[in-house]
């Protein structure tokens, strides 16, 4: 979200102090981070800000309870069965879905 409020912030300043046209001599009165900084650079440090965001978001925030978590938050712990799992069996689950939404389409009206 910072990086998204930065990005509007140069946008609204890029679109309120129009650049001078083409060929002309006219003085650039834009500010310095429009005039001087290119749009690629600015996305540099638009994913620094990002980043640094992030990281100071994670460092102030608690960490999640044993309960808030996920069983399966990497690939590796994708197929590990809990004790959930092992109660209703995955295939089953898979067909009750599939053949509760589908259901009423096989009946003739």
């Amino acid at each position: 979200m910072a990086g998204l409020v930065v990005g509007i912030i140069r946008m609204a300043v890029e679109f309120s102090f129009p650049g001078p046209r083409c060929g002309s001599h006219d003085v650039d009165n834009r500010p310095d981070i429009i005039s001087k900084v290119h749009y690629l650079m600015f996305a540099i440090i638009l994913a620094a800000v990002s980043l640094v965001a992030t990281l100071a978001i994670t460092i102030v925030t608690a960490p999640r309870r044993k309960n808030q978590v996920s069983h399966r938050q990497t690939y590796k712990q994708t197929y590990k069965q809990t004790g959930r799992d092992r109660q209703t069996d995955m295939l089953s689950v898979c067909f009750s879905y599939i053949f509760r939404d589908n259901f009423y389409m096989f009946i003739p009206r």
